[in-house]
């Protein structure tokens, strides 16, 4: 088993086939193969192998922090993971790295749907069956069951995806999940006046946002999301940052007398740049839409 300090000049010139293990992180290596270079590393007491990724596709430096990240998590032997501890792999590897919003709505319906019923389930036992038997039911509300499918087969890819490869392939491979159309109706002018009315009467919060979204046309976690920094009273404008906007890409609207006259009756609060912090922390936004709805 021939040691190495592994170096990227180093991996460079390995030429002769073998499996060269690094002298500073132990158990992990790369193989030098006829026509590739393979990152491995050894996992548990087993010496389970787990291919990391190819070289120079792979970086050294992008192996060994892989590789020192799958020797702190539990081993499991393929086949035998269990759709509960698959998820909470996949909370902290993939939703982690997602907005704020995304990762709120993974866990939404993966909690409510899924788990409930497949947490102490093997994933190599999860069928296209299984899943169908969860999501027929939702069949009387089509956008939500089309969602449920969608993000369920994000997670399921994640799973096949090396390193970990949990399952060889996704029961949902070659689904094509149609979502709902877009709505075509609009409210009428009538309409509209008695929603402006009630939230007149509700008031801060959720009546003033409501209010603002008449008004500008924005969605409802950009208002939510609303800070006072990005409101220019003078330009009169709101710059919205990519973070918070569906595309990612940074927005500024103006905005007129109407808007301006609403800005002026939100309370200003010192402890937060928030126009609309939640009841629990003045650092988060306020939520809490369905009971409000």
């Amino acid at each position: 088993m021939p040691v190495a300090h592994l170096t990227d000049i180093v991996v460079q010139r390995l030429s002769k086939p073998g499996t060269y293990y690094d002298e500073t992180t132990p158990a992990f290596g790369i193989r030098i193969g006829k026509n590739r270079k393979t990152w491995i590393v050894m996992r548990g007491a087993d010496r389970i192998r787990t291919r990391i990724g190819r070289y120079p596709a792979t970086s050294l430096a992008e192996a060994r922090k892989q590789a020192k990240k799958l020797l702190t998590e539990p081993v499991q032997r393929r086949g035998t993971i269990t759709f509960g501890t698959a998820y909470e792999a996949f909370k902290s590897d993939h939703c982690a790295k997602k907005k704020a919003r995304t990762r709120e709505c993974y866990q939404r319906v993966l909690d409510k749907y899924f788990l409930p019923k497949l947490k102490g389930t093997r994933l190599a036992q999860v069928t296209d069956q299984t899943i169908a038997d969860i999501t027929d039911k939702l069949a009387d509300t089509p956008s939500e069951q089309a969602h449920c499918l969608a993000v369920l087969r994000t997670f399921l890819k994640w799973c096949v995806r090396p390193p970990r490869r949990y399952i060889p392939h996704s029961p949902l491979d070659g689904l094509q999940v149609v979502m709902g159309k877009s709505r075509e109706r609009v409210l009428k002018d009538t309409e509209l006046v008695t929603v402006w009315k009630a939230a007149e009467k509700q008031g801060y919060p959720h009546g003033t946002i409501v209010q603002l979204l008449i008004l500008t046309g924005q969605r409802r976690g950009e208002i939510a999301n609303l800070r006072r920094q990005w409101i220019d009273p003078k330009a009169k404008t709101i710059t919205l940052p990519g973070w918070v906007t569906k595309n990612g890409i940074e927005h500024t609207l103006p905005y007129e007398r109407l808007v301006a006259d609403v800005l002026e009756t939100i309370p200003r609060l010192n402890s937060t740049d928030l126009l609309f912090p939640s009841r629990v922390s003045d650092e988060r936004p306020i939520s809490g839409w369905s009971k409000f709805r």
